[in-house]
């Protein structure tokens, strides 16, 4: 049987780490994402542009966390190309630490 999938439009830098982090909890959702996507884990994402997101619990604390606080994960790039993912609040690190 097949998972159930939807679709998750992507936001300005938004990655598939990203993604996987807001749809699933957890980076192991990055090698889903790609895969059913037929896209690489690497892949540059275009705004505006939808990942099919299949229906698949890894982290389900970390995931139902995201979904009740509407975080939608981007890394940030500055110009020297750091790349830092800026995601989580005070509130989740006293929750989660």
């Amino acid at each position: 049987m097949e998972e159930a999938a939807m679709n998750v439009t992507v936001l300005p830098n938004q990655t598939l780490a990203d993604i996987a982090i807001q749809e699933y909890g957890d980076l192991a959702g990055v090698f889903i994402l790609a895969r059913d996507n037929d896209i690489s884990p690497t892949e540059k994402l275009t705004p505006g542009m939808t990942v099919s997101v299949p229906d698949v619990v890894i982290n389900r604390e970390m995931q139902e966390y995201c979904k009740a606080n509407n975080v939608s994960p981007a890394t940030s790039e500055t110009s020297d190309s750091e790349v830092r993912l800026k995601i989580f609040t005070e509130q989740f690190t006293k929750e989660f630490v």
